[in-house]
C-alpha cells in the first residue's frame, strides 16, 4: 500500500510536470518510419501485396500487407539498414535497400514484374549485411534474439543480453564492465537519456520483454549522446500503432530452481488509425535473487515487479504524441556471510522508481522533424535491519534520487545526388535534486581492535572509536540533500558521399552539483566503403565527459567522511578527503567490417582511452552500499571481435570476443574506506584494476524450425577471470567466511585473478498450438549446463566476493491472443 501511493503520487506530480512544459521541451527520437507504394509495370498500386522489413544480421523481421491503392507503411522500427521485399500473386518478388538513421519516414517504392513465381526462401545478401554509411561500432539486438535469450526469469534478462556484445566483462548482479571503464553506460530509452545505474545493486532492472529493438553502441559515440556513454544501449519499446488489431496480447507463466517463479502479461491494440496503447506488467520472486558471497545461499530471498504503458496518437500527418510511462519495485535481502548467518543477521534492500515522459514531434517536411519532450524520473533505495545481530557493522540507508528536465532536437535528412546529408543538433536541461540518509557503527570487539587490546596497529584506524558500540561508541549519521543542474547541447553532421563517410561534430555540458564543470567534446569518425570487397573501414576519435556517480555522492566527499579516513590515507594523499570531479576521456578506434558474400560478417576493433579522474565504486563491506571514487587517471587498451550468422535454413548464430587491460593511476578520492591496508593497497602505484581481463567470449546458435513450431538454441561464455587482490594467503585460508575462495584464485599470476570459468546454456521451444489469432509457446533454459563452480570476484576492493549460479532448468508457458 505505501509503494502503491508513493507510485499514485509520482505519478500525477509528473503528468502535471508534463503538460506544463509540454510546448516548451524537446527529445530525442528512437525509431522512425518505412512507407511506400507497390506497382505494376503500369504504375498502378498493387493490393494485397506482402511487404517483408527484415535485417539479416539482427533477425528483425515485420510484414504488412499494402491497402487498395498498393501503399504500406511500417511504424516504430528501430535505426538500423533493412531489406524491403514485396511479393503478390502472380508477380516476381522485388526488393530493395533502406536506411533508418532519424525520425522522418524513409520512402520505398518498388515495382513488380508480371510472372508467376515459384516460392521463395528470403536469405541475406552481401550488401545487407553491411554496414555502409556508419563510422560507429555497434551491435544489434532485435526482439526475435530477446524473448529467446537465456535466462532463470525474463524480467531480469537484460544485462545478460547486453553481455552477449563484444567488450563487456561480467559482475555479479548484473552488473559489467565496459572496455576496461566501470559501468558508464547510458541508456537512450526511447529517445530520453537515463545515467542512472540500472542493475540490482543500485536499481530495478529493465524489462526485456518490452524492449522492441537494442543498439549496443561500443566505439564512436555521437554527440547527441551524453551521460555515462563510455557505451550507449539505444533502446526502442514496443508499440501497437500499425498492429491493425483493436486488442492482442499475451500472459506468461515460468519457474526455475530456488523457488523461482514469475508471471506478466502485455496488451494494447489500436483503438483508431490514429491511436494506440501498449500495457506490460511483470513480477518474479526467488529465493536465490542476488548473487551471494559463497556457495551456501544464506538469507537470499527477494522480489520485483515492473510495469510499463506506452500510449500514442497520431493527431495529424505531422504531429504525434506519445506518452510512456515507467514503475518499478525490488525488494530484497541482502545475503550473509558464514558469521553473519550465524549472528542471525537479516538486512533488506527496498528499490523504487518511476518516470513518465510525453514526446511531441512535428514534421515540417519530408525532410526536417522536431521531437519534443518533458521528463521525469524518481528512484528511492533504503537498506534496513529486520533483527538485531548484524555483523561486523549495523548500516542503515534512505536515498533518494530524482531528474526532471527537458531535451530538444531538429533533424535534418536530405540527398543530392550522390551525396546524402543528415544533420542533427539539440539541447538538454536537467535538475537532479538528490538526498541522502546514511548511518553505521561497529557490533563486533574484534573489528578494528585497538593496539592496546591486542589489536594490529597497521589495521587499527583511530578514527573509528566513537562509532564502536562494543566500546561505548555512538552511531555515524550522515543526512544531507542538495540539488544540482546539468545543461548540454550538440550539433552533429554526417556527409556521405560514394564509399566515404565523414561524421562528427561537437557537445557542451556544463555540470553543477557539487562541483562546477564544463567540457568542450569534439567527437569525429570517417568510414571508407569498398564495394568490390564488401569492407568498411572506419576510424574514429572522441572526446568524452562524465560526470560522477550520484549514488551516495554528498556522502562520499564529505567533511563526515572525510573524518573517517584513516590517518595512513591521509598521509598518502596529504589530505582527508576531495569531492568526487567529473571524468575526462580520449577515446580512439579504428576498426573493420567485412561481408563473406552472403554468408556472415565479422567486425573488428581496436580501441584505446585515456582517463583523468577516472571513475568507479567502491563496496561497503557486504552490505550492497557503495559510494562513488575517482583515481588520478587510467590507461585503457582492448581490441573487440564479432562474427554474425544470418540465418539460412533455419541456422543462425554470432561469436563475440573481447580483450581490456585497464591500469588505474592513485591515488584516490571519494569512497568511505575504512580499512588503511585496503586503503593503502590502492595508493601504492599504478595497478590492475578489477575491470581488467584478457578475454571474454561468448558463442551463441540457434536453429528455428518455423513451420513446425520448435526451435532449439545453445549458448557458450568464457571468462578468463577478473583481477583480484587475495593479500595475506593464511589469513584469508583460516577465515571461515573467505578461505573457500582460494581455490578458485590463481594464486600465481601477477596479478591475481579468479581462476577461468565456461559455461554452457541450453535453450528450446516449442509452439504446443497455433491458429491464425492464438498461439500457446513453451520455453525452457537449462543454465549451467556442467553445474560449473566458480566466482566473478574475489575480495575485490570494489566489488567483494561473489558467486556464480549453479545449474538451474527455467521454463515458461507463453499463450498470446
Amino acid at each position: 500500500m505505501k509503494y502503491a501511493m508513493w507510485a499514485v503520487r509520482t505519478t500525477a506530480l509528473a503528468c502535471f510536470f508534463a503538460w506544463l512544459t509540454a510546448t516548451t521541451t524537446f527529445a530525442n527520437g528512437a525509431a522512425g518510419a518505412v512507407q511506400g507504394k507497390i506497382k505494376d509495370a503500369s504504375g498502378t498500386g498493387v493490393a494485397g501485396a506482402t511487404v517483408i522489413l527484415s535485417n539479416p544480421v539482427t533477425g528483425y523481421r515485420q510484414e504488412v500487407k499494402t491497402d487498395g491503392n498498393g501503399t504500406y507503411i511500417f511504424y516504430n522500427v528501430p535505426f538500423n539498414r533493412y531489406t524491403v521485399r514485396a511479393e503478390a500473386a502472380n508477380f516476381a518478388a522485388g526488393s530493395g535497400l533502406v536506411d533508418v538513421r532519424s525520425s522522418l519516414t524513409v520512402e520505398s517504392d518498388l515495382t513488380l514484374t508480371v510472372t508467376v513465381a515459384d516460392a521463395v526462401t528470403v536469405e541475406a545478401d552481401a550488401s545487407s549485411l553491411l554496414e555502409t554509411d556508419s563510422s560507429t561500432t555497434h551491435i544489434d539486438i532485435d526482439k526475435s534474439l530477446i524473448k529467446r535469450f537465456p535466462a532463470a526469469t525474463s524480467l531480469r534478462g537484460i544485462e545478460s543480453i547486453i553481455l552477449s556484445a563484444p567488450g563487456f566483462i561480467a559482475d555479479e548482479n548484473g552488473r559489467f564492465h565496459f572496455r576496461g571503464s566501470h559501468g558508464q553506460v547510458t541508456y537512450v530509452i526511447d529517445g530520453v537519456q537515463v545515467s542512472d545505474q540500472l542493475n540490482l545493486t543500485f536499481s530495478n532492472s529493465l524489462d526485456p520483454s518490452n524492449v522492441e529493438a537494442m543498439e549496443v553502441i561500443t566505439g564512436n559515440q555521437m554527440p547527441e549522446f551524453g551521460g555515462r556513454n563510455a557505451a550507449t544501449i539505444n533502446i526502442t519499446s514496443k508499440s501497437a500503432i500499425g498492429s491493425g488489431r483493436p486488442f492482442f496480447g499475451n500472459v506468461t507463466l515460468g519457474g526455475a530452481r530456488f523457488g523461482t517463479f514469475e508471471y506478466g502479461a502485455q496488451f494494447g491494440g489500436e483503438i483508431s488509425k490514429k491511436l494506440g496503447y501498449f500495457v506490460s506488467l511483470g513480477g518474479t520472486r526467488s529465493d536465490r535473487f542476488s548473487d551471494p558471497p559463497n556457495f551456501q545461499n544464506f538469507t537470499n530471498t527477494g522480489n520485483a515487479q515492473r510495469l510499463f504503458t506506452r500510449l500514442e496518437y497520431n493527431a495529424t500527418d505531422r504531429d504525434n504524441f506519445r506518452l510512456t510511462a515507467n514503475f518499478g519495485r525490488t525488494a530484497r535481502d541482502i545475503p550473509n556471510l558464514l558469521s553473519q548467518e550465524q549472528n542471525s543477521q537479516l538486512q533488506r534492500s527496498f528499490l523504487k522508481d518511476a518516470s513518465v515522459n510525453l514526446q511531441w514531434q512535428h514534421v515540417f517536411s519530408p525532410k526536417v522533424v522536431t521531437e519534443v519532450t518533458p521528463f521525469f524520473r524518481t528512484s528511492a533505495a533504503q537498506l534496513v535491519e529486520l533483527t538485531g545481530g548484524s555483523t561486523p557493522l549495523s548500516v542503515g540507508q534512505d536515498r533518494h534520487l530524482t531528474n526532471y528536465g527537458i531535451n530538444a532536437n531538429i533533424s535534418y535528412d536530405d540527398s543530392w545526388g550522390r551525396i546524402r546529408n543528415r544533420f542533427k543538433a539539440g539541447f538538454n536541461y536537467f535538475r537532479f535534486p538528490v538526498s541522502e540518509n546514511f548511518a553505521f557503527a561497529i557490533t563486533d570487539p574484534n573489528y578494528n581492535r585497538p593496539v592496546a587490546e591486542g589489536g594490529d596497529e597497521e589495521s587499527f584506524n583511530p578514527n573509528l572509536l566513537p562509532y564502536d558500540l562494543t566500546r561505548g561508541g555512538t552511531y555515524f549519521r550522515f543526512n544531507d540533500g542538495r540539488t544540482g543542474r546539468q545543461a548540454a547541447f550538440f550539433v552533429q553532421n554526417s556527409v556521405s558521399y560514394r564509399g566515404l563517410t565523414v561524421s562528427g561534430g561537437v557537445r557542451y555540458d556544463n555540470y553543477d552539483f557539487l562541483v562546477n564543470e564544463d567540457a568542450w567534446q569534439p567527437r569525429v569518425g570517417v568510414a571508407y566503403h569498398i564495394a568490390k570487397t564488401g569492407t568498411v573501414l572506419r576510424a574514429s576519435y572522441n572526446r568524452l565527459f562524465f560526470t560522477p556517480f550520484n549514488e551516495n555522492l554528498l556522502l562520499t566527499g564529505s567533511a563526515q567522511a572525510g573524518a573517517l579516513v584513516p590517518p595512513a590515507v591521509i598521509d598518502a594523499q596529504g589530505q582527508a578527503q576531495a569531492v568526487v570531479r567529473a571524468e575526462r576521456q580520449h577515446a580512439y578506434e579504428v576498426g573493420i567490417q567485412q561481408a563473406f558474400r552472403n554468408w556472415f560478417r565479422v567486425d573488428f576493433a581496436y580501441w584505446t582511452k585515456d582517463s583523468k579522474q577516472a571513475s568507479d565504486n567502491s563496496q561497503f563491506l557486504n552490505t550492497g552500499v557503495v559510494f562513488p571514487v575517482a583515481f588520478a587517471g587510467a590507461k585503457l587498451r582492448g581490441a573487440d571481435f564479432r562474427l554474425d550468422v544470418p540465418e539460412r535454413r533455419g541456422f543462425s548464430g554470432y561469436l563475440s570476443l573481447g580483450t581490456a587491460k585497464a591500469v588505474y593511476i592513485p591515488p584516490f578520492t571519494g569512497g568511505l574506506f575504512l580499512d588503511p591496508e585496503v586503503a593503502e593497497l590502492v595508493n601504492e602505484g599504478p595497478f590492475r584494476i578489477d575491470h581488467d581481463q584478457k578475454l571474454a567470449a561468448q558463442v551463441g546458435a540457434q536453429y528455428n524450425q518455423r513451420k513446425q513450431g520448435w526451435w532449439l538454441g545453445a549458448q557458450f561464455r568464457y571468462d578468463s577471470g577478473l583481477v583480484t587482490e587475495v593479500g595475506n594467503v593464511d589469513e584469508v585460508a583460516a577465515n571461515p567466511d573467505l578461505g573457500f575462495g582460494l581455490r578458485f584464485v590463481n594464486l600465481n599470476g601477477d596479478p591475481t585473478r579468479v581462476k577461468p570459468r565456461s559455461i554452457w546454456n541450453l535453450s528450446g521451444g516449442y509452439e504446443i498450438f497455433r491458429s491464425e489469432r492464438y498461439k500457446i509457446e513453451l520455453q525452457g533454459h537449462l543454465l549451467n549446463l556442467t553445474n560449473q563452480k566458480g566466482l566473478y570476484n574475489f575480495l575485490s576492493v570494489f566489488g567483494g566476493t561473489h558467486v556464480i549460479p549453479p545449474r538451474t532448468f527455467a521454463a515458461r508457458v507463453k499463450f498470446n491472443f
